[in-house]
């Protein structure tokens, strides 16, 4: 089974849709799940700031913090 990572930030961005207080769950590079933040979560690493969603050539959404991909 791949390893999730959940990443918390003030603001998740997605095209025109912006999350306040978000987290984005992360499987090798690969964006599977975005939404609010509804309290806390076991695991999360917390970023601050803003988190990007993005989606790379072959459809597939892909997460960058700072301009870093998330992992």
């Amino acid at each position: 089974m791949e390893r999730q990572k959940r990443y918390a930030g003030n603001k998740i961005v997605y095209n025109d849709q912006t999350i306040k207080n978000g987290v984005v769950t992360v499987v090798q590079s690969t964006v599977i799940s975005y939404l609010p933040l509804c309290g806390e979560e076991a695991n999360t690493i917390w970023l601050g700031g803003e988190i990007a969603i993005k989606q790379n050539e072959s459809g597939g959404l892909q997460a960058f913090h700072n301009g870093v991909l998330l992992e």
